[in-house]
């Protein structure tokens, strides 16, 4: 299977979560990937500054996680 191509320009955003940062990525066809969003309480940021950008829906969500180190 053949992937597909896009053409035009993909848009990245890097936003400030307090500890990390959440990735917002926005493809030529208007697909959209955030990975990372913060903790609990960085929701309400993250979400307004989605609507800033004209975004009102993600079509791949990536969460990540810190493995502690033994």
């Amino acid at each position: 299977m053949a992937l597909p191509t896009l053409s035009g320009e993909m848009t990245v955003h890097f936003i400030d979560v307090g500890q990390g940062d959440s990735i917002l990525l926005i493809f030529p066809d208007d697909r959209t990937m955030l990975i990372d969003a913060g903790d609990n309480e960085c929701g309400g940021d993250i979400a307004s500054y989605l609507r800033s950008q004209g975004v009102d829906h993600i079509n791949y969500l990536v969460g990540t996680i810190l493995m502690p180190t033994i």
